[in-house]
């Protein structure tokens, strides 16, 4: 099996990739019932992190009445 992906760079991007191919190894064989032996992962891009709720694009937090 292939995927391919964007990532964010929240956690390091091999333990990222390692979960990925993990999920997608348990949810292959206990939802359809396939046995995959093997998950080959591509980032292609890599995705900007959300800004936290109620701070601005730059962290700052929004003026009071705003």
């Amino acid at each position: 099996m292939t995927l391919t992906l964007a990532a964010s760079l929240d956690s390091p991007l091999p333990s990222r990739i390692d979960e990925v191919r993990r999920s997608v190894m348990h949810a292959a064989e206990h939802t359809i019932g396939l046995q995959v032996t093997a998950v080959d992962v591509t980032v292609t891009d890599i995705l900007e992190p959300s800004p936290a709720p109620g701070t601005t694009k730059a962290g700052q937090h929004p003026p009071s009445g705003v």
